[in-house]
């Protein structure tokens, strides 16, 4: 299952929560449902639903069902505000959806964890800043970030 999770921006006083996915017949859908399920009631925003949408990149190409999650408008202002007090809860309220989906059980996280100097070592953080069809525009990507001072960015094809 591929999930790209998003926010949205449209005229600062549309907000919902939005899932799409390719088709109304594919796990996809049935993925949407589940996740739609435990994210919709927990956002702020009031225009909810799922759409089929066959445009969109992240739902277009991968080989993967996919379920493209717009979690609610960040350019209105108080929700904006909510998103950012929120994130575990709206990645718990996905994680729960998905779980349903596959017939497993949510595992709460565990109380206790490492110190972060001791995960530090062990973890790998990845920053990506963009996506392109097109080589020329990831390599314009590429010469900005690099004069930005990021010497080590580079261009990976998928």
């Amino acid at each position: 299952l591929h999930v790209p999770i998003h926010t949205n921006a449209f005229n600062k006083s549309v907000t919902g929560t939005r899932l799409f996915c390719w088709n109304k017949s594919g796990e996809g859908y049935r993925a949407a449902r589940a996740i739609y399920a435990a994210l919709a009631p927990l956002t702020p925003g009031t225009s909810e639903n799922i759409q089929i949408n066959t445009q969109l990149y992240e739902i277009r190409v991968p080989a993967a069902p996919t379920v493209y999650i717009e979690v609610d408008f960040h350019d209105v202002a108080a929700v904006a505000k909510w998103i950012v007090e929120h994130t575990v809860e709206i990645g718990e309220a996905i994680a729960k959806g998905i779980c349903k989906h596959f017939g497993v059980d949510y595992v709460l996280p565990a109380a206790e964890k490492e110190p972060e100097e001791e995960r530090e070592e062990a973890v790998m953080y990845r920053v990506q800043v963009g996506a392109y069809s097109v080589r020329a525009n990831a390599e314009k990507m590429l010469e900005q970030v690099r004069a930005a001072g990021f010497s080590t960015a580079f261009i990976r094809a998928e």
